[in-house]
């Protein structure tokens, strides 16, 4: 079994959408931009390649969400 294949096993029904909602939301509050951040580049570069882009789509979140005044 490969390392991705291992870690989608151990991550189950893991959704990927939840996670990028979730860091976009955590960014947005104050005092937890920094945190956000390193999290989120963790992941972007773990050597599985799951979180690949995560950066981008927590970003892309983020943007939608003060758009549309849910800050």
């Amino acid at each position: 079994m490969t390392q991705k294949e291992t870690l989608s096993t151990l991550l189950g029904q893991w959704d990927p959408q939840v996670t990028v909602e979730h860091y976009a939301r955590l960014a947005m509050n104050e005092g937890w931009i920094d945190h956000a951040r390193h999290q989120v580049k963790i992941m972007e570069n773990d050597p599985s390649g799951i979180y690949k882009g995560i950066g981008k789509a927590v970003a892309s979140r983020i943007k939608e969400l003060n758009v549309h005044g849910h800050i």
